[in-house]
This record gives C-alpha cells, structure tokens and sequence, in this order.
C-alpha cells in the first residue's frame, strides 16, 4: 500500500501537469503543476525503490520455500540439514544467475535506447505529427499527440519482448540444466545482485531526472537570485545525462 502510494502520486502528478500545460496559459496553474511534477517526480522514485525491496523479500522467500519442499520431499527436516550444500551445480548456478543478471540489464538499456532512437526517427521524418498551423492551440496539438500515444505505445510494447524472453528463460533453462540446487542458487545469486543494481540505477537516474525538472520548471535559482532556466547551460547538460539516467532508471 505504501509503494503503492507514494508510486502513483508521481504517476497522477505527471499526468496533471502534462493535462495543465496542454490546456492552459494561466501562470499560477502551470507553477503549481510545476511543483507538484517535480515532487511527484521524487515519489515514484521512492515508489521504485520500495518495489525493488519487496521484489528481493519476495524471491528471497521464494528460494527459501523451494528449499524446504526440496528437503521435504527427501523426507528430512530441512532446518537439521548440516554439511556444504555448494555443490558443482550450486557454485554454476550462483555464477550464472550473476552473469545473467548483467546480460538482462545490457539488454533492457540496449531496448530502451533503440526505443529512444526509433521514436526520434518518427516525430522528425513523420509530418503528421508536426503542430496544426491553422487551429488554435490546443486543438492545433491533440490530433498529432494521439497518433504520437498510439505509436508510441506500440514501440514500447516492442521493447519489452526481449527483456521479458531474458527474465521466462532464464529460470527454466536454469532449472532444467543445473537442477533444485543449481536453480535456487541461481535465483539467490542474480536477487541479491539485483537489488544492489536496482537501488544504484535507480538512484542514479531519477537523480538526473529530478534536476532537470527543477531547471526545466524555474524552480532552481543561482548564487546571485537569477533563475536558472530551460535556456541555460544546465539545462542542456542535464538533458544529456537525463538521456543516459533514463535507460537506467
């Protein structure tokens, strides 16, 4: 409930604030969407990390469950089982379910990228997305922004085949080839890697993500009282890390 939560406030914040800029020139609305965005940019965040915490109690207890039905059905007390239990195919098992791990996120960031790239090609080389000259703002953008949803949720469902293939085949190669021992140990090596690599990129992205929006929405202000803004400097660096903290997040 609490992931929940603090997790779709930052969904409902962005939303609102897209609806008011689309809808509206009136300075204090869109300073209040503004605020609100960036806040809601820092929630989900927290809402991101909340997830990956749970997701790691969730196999952890998982493998722990696996385990005690493999002990089960030996006929022993799993708790009184003494010895190495770190057999050839345990120790494959740990390095491969670590191996892989690396192998998913290169393959995630490589599909988030080509999905980036793709989108780009389409709204520079497409015309029918260009803005309507001879409408009124806003009804001169909503026909091209809905055929930019419709491709753009057809890309983004593109992108998440491979990674989806990468996490359903995993575990069944795992287990068929290395056995209970080998699989448990491969979902506990790539938990424990995960949850350190999602905290890290996580962290890492939304922090590029959350500075842009201060910057993009005027909320950042410099030494001397000025504004820093979407012209400055920092807000064309940031863009650049915002492109690389995307795929990571």
């Amino acid at each position: 409930g609490f992931q929940g939560g603090i997790a779709s406030y930052g969904a409902v914040a962005t939303n609102a604030h897209k609806i008011v800029h689309l809808t509206t020139y009136h300075a204090m609305t869109r300073h209040r969407a503004n605020i609100c965005a960036a806040l809601g940019a820092s929630t989900a965040h927290a809402g991101n990390t909340v997830s990956a915490v749970n997701a790691f109690s969730a196999v952890f207890n998982i493998a722990l469950t696996l385990l005690a039905q493999f002990y089960t059905s030996l006929d022993q007390n799993y708790m009184q089982v003494t010895g190495s239990i770190l057999s050839n195919y345990s120790q494959a098992g740990l390095v491969t379910g670590v191996v892989l791990t690396f192998l998913f996120c290169a393959n995630t960031m490589i599909a988030c990228l080509d999905t980036s790239r793709a989108f780009e090609k389409y709204c520079r080389e497409s015309p029918e997305v260009s803005r309507i000259d001879r409408l009124p703002f806003p009804q001169s953008h909503i026909k091209p922004l809905k055929i930019l949803t419709s491709y753009g949720t057809v890309l983004s469902m593109r992108m998440v085949f491979s990674p989806m293939i990468n996490t359903l085949a995993v575990p069944l190669i795992g287990g068929y080839m290395l056995g209970v021992k080998g699989l448990l140990f491969l979902i506990s090596g790539s938990n424990v890697l995960i949850l350190c690599l999602s905290t890290l990129l996580i962290n890492s992205g939304q922090s590029w993500v959350a500075a842009r929006k201060f910057v993009l929405f005027g909320l950042l202000k410099g030494p001397d009282g000025e504004v820093v803004g979407p012209d400055s400097v920092h807000n064309r660096n940031l863009l650049i890390g915002e492109s690389i903290g995307g795929p990571m997040e």
